[in-house]
Order: C-alpha cells, then sequence, then structure tokens
C-alpha cells in the first residue's frame, strides 16, 4: 500500500513536470512567431518604402490577420488616418475573413 502511494505521488510529480515542459514549449513557439511576425513587418516595410521610391508612388497600405493575436498593418504616413478611421482593419479583417474565407476553400 505504501509503495503504491509512493509511485502514485511519483506518477503525479513527472506529470506536474511534463505539463510545465510543455507549458515552456508552448510559450518559446509562441515567442519564436511573434518575432518572426515582427521580422516580417520589418522587411514589408522596407520593400514597399523602395518600391515607392523606385515607381514614385503616392502611398500604399496593408493588413496581415495571424491565426492567434491582433491584425497587424503598416500605412503610408498620408494614407494612415484613412486607414484606421475609414477602412477599420483592425476591426473590419477577422470578421470578413470568418465569413468569406469558408466560400472561397471550397
Amino acid at each position: 500500500m505504501w509503495k503504491d502511494h509512493m509511485l502514485l505521488q511519483k506518477l503525479k510529480e513527472d506529470r506536474k513536470i511534463i505539463e510545465e515542459e510543455e507549458a515552456e514549449t508552448l510559450a518559446k513557439q509562441e515567442a519564436s512567431r511573434r518575432k518572426k511576425m515582427a521580422r516580417a513587418q520589418d522587411s514589408i516595410l522596407k520593400y514597399m518604402v523602395k518600391i515607392m521610391e523606385v515607381c514614385k508612388g503616392k502611398g500604399f497600405v496593408y493588413g496581415i490577420v495571424p491565426e492567434k493575436g491582433k491584425p497587424v498593418t503598416g500605412s503610408f504616413d498620408s494614407l494612415r488616418e484613412w486607414w484606421k478611421d475609414k477602412v477599420r482593419f483592425n476591426r473590419n479583417a477577422p470578421t470578413a475573413i470568418a465569413e468569406y474565407l469558408p466560400a472561397l476553400i471550397f
């Protein structure tokens, strides 16, 4: 009986350690995903500015809606107010994707 109790206690401790390791792994994966997203956004902005210079563009806007988290947006200074106030990408994009993406897949 005593051995069974000790074995049960050891199993509970092992399960707790495994759960902590899984939580740590998930946190590392999330941090990695955020870092990659930040790098991608920096690259997008860099190339958009380069395109603006080469093509003599007057402005640009873009938006990315990740699976988790809030949408990431970027815009040229002259269009930023319009992008945030009129288009409201942060609010409207996730709803539009949820509505239209299933129709696009099938």
